[in-house]
């Protein structure tokens, strides 16, 4: 029984250490990963202008905070472009007092990101990888949580830029 005891305290030592690691973002970064990236044009195809600035802006921002190192076109190892293919505004609750008079929306925001990059032993011809990934946000259009949509909208494309470059951390030259 003694022996069991401190088996079960060894095992969910070791156990809690993996989900502490998993937890905090350890990222095993022995494996290559990219190193210059060109961050081309992204398109905007929604009706909603100045989504695009705020999203490159963002995705410039998190590519230089995961050490790649963005480079003019020819310069850089692989290219990232995109286009944003959808931009909605959902309409989440309705006022009590007027049922058709929406209190709070949910925004959406897809974008469809391409990367190509140089050919490797595995595939011959250069690389061409694509992901569409999409975000969302609640805000009120009432009360003290009262946010402007730009707020929103810049939100959105932060964690976008986020998700991307997790994407990005992905992919093995």
């Amino acid at each position: 029984m003694k022996n069991f005891s401190r088996t079960l305290k060894i095992a969910s030592f070791i156990i809690g250490g993996f989900f502490l690691a998993a937890g905090c973002g350890y990222r095993n970064l022995s494996r290559p990963r990219l190193e210059s990236l060109h961050l081309a044009a992204i398109s905007n195809q929604t009706m909603e202008p100045g989504v695009e600035i705020d999203l490159v802006r963002a995705l410039g921002e998190e590519i230089l905070r995961a050490g790649i190192r963005l480079e003019p076109g020819g310069a850089a190892d692989w290219r990232l472009s995109g286009s944003i293919t959808g931009y909605q505004r959902r309409p989440l609750t309705f006022k009590l007092e007027d049922p058709r008079e929406v209190s709070s929306y949910r925004l959406v925001l897809s974008v469809r990101f391409q990367l190509s990059g140089p050919a490797s032993e595995a595939s011959p011809g250069s690389r061409e990888l694509e992901k569409t990934i999409t975000v969302s946000r609640d805000f009120p259009l009432y009360g003290s949580a009262v946010r402007p949509e730009k707020e929103i909208v810049e939100w959105l494309t932060a964690d976008l830029a986020k998700r991307a470059v997790d994407w990005l951390a992905e992919v093995r030259p």
